[in-house]
């Protein structure tokens, strides 16, 4: 009868047999008990993991007819990051919040009918069961429009939602988009493989403050090697100067070399840019964009 009793225990909470034992000797067989014991039990033991360090994790992200939508959720190994349980937590938060309204400061009160509770009570229920620490670190959300086309893109993906890396891009236009409309969400899907593979820290090289420049000056400096240091000032200045606009070219996503094209031209990203604006007649900028990786989690 006590076999059955843990065998049933856990096939309705999934939790350790050990527990399921401990669990229905504190609530003397009482299955309905043993299972609220559990419950409190795993949520009091999930609070406990939350100041655990997360090194692993998923990226998740959609477009829907009003909006894009991209998350990066963490946990502590990449053993947890491949459960099912983890990777479904993820996707039904992705899609809570975009079926919401809320914003993502507020991302945790959202109802998750597959876990029959909020994202919160989701998250430590999560916890609770994978005994590691799960933290929804950021979000972001570009809206549709009439002069606004998002693009997404997911890397290394697990399946349709879910990615160890990702990004979402808008490119907003001075007309409304009509006739071209592929034209510019592939360009939008393109510009956000790009970032991706790019790594861009900046948009726009005027964007990159004085401080940014300062190190990587002085990193430079470091780097030089005893023959070049030898050359005159002015040699010397200008050979500096070259490194830094290298460098500070390579962080900036307009700058950068578009990698994504079977043009044996080799273009920057500003010029994909203003060629499609040209061929559409029709200004396009890229108003923003987020990159989202758990591959390199700092």
């Amino acid at each position: 009868m006590q076999a059955q009793l843990v065998k049933k225990l856990r096939d309705l909470t999934g939790s350790p047999i050990i527990h399921c034992k401990k669990a229905l000797e504190e609530c003397k067989n009482d299955l309905a008990l043993a299972q609220e014991w559990l419950r409190l039990k795993g949520i009091s033991q999930a609070h406990k993991k939350l100041q655990n360090q997360t090194g692993a994790g998923l990226v998740s992200g959609t477009l829907t007819e009003n909006a894009g939508y991209l998350i990066e959720v963490l946990c502590e190994t990449d053993f947890v990051a491949k459960t099912d349980l983890f990777q479904k937590f993820t996707r039904d938060t992705l899609l809570g919040w975009s079926q919401s309204t809320v914003g993502f400061d507020q991302i945790n009160t959202i109802k998750l009918p597959s876990f029959s509770s909020t994202i919160e009570e989701a998250k430590l229920h999560t916890i609770s069961k994978t005994q590691e620490n799960v933290i929804i670190r950021r979000g972001v959300k570009y809206e549709f429009g009439s002069n606004a086309i998002i693009g997404l893109y997911l890397h290394n993906t697990v399946d349709n939602l879910l990615g160890l890396s990702g990004c979402l891009l808008k490119i907003k236009s001075a007309e409304p988009i009509k006739e071209h409309l592929d034209k510019v969400k592939t360009l939008a899907y393109q510009l956000s493989m790009q970032v991706v593979a790019g790594k861009p820290i900046f948009l726009k090289r005027d964007q990159i403050p004085a401080d940014f420049i300062d190190k990587e000056r002085t990193a430079i400096e470091q780097q030089l090697d005893e023959k070049t240091k030898s050359k005159s000032k002015e040699v010397l200045e200008n050979i500096i100067k070259s490194k830094v606009e290298k460098s500070l070219d390579s962080v900036t996503l307009l700058e950068q070399v578009f990698m994504i094209s079977e043009d044996p031209e080799e273009k920057l990203v500003k010029k994909v840019v203003q060629d499609m604006s040209v061929e559409i007649s029709n200004q396009l900028e890229i108003e923003a964009y987020s990159i989202f990786g758990c591959e390199n989690i700092n």
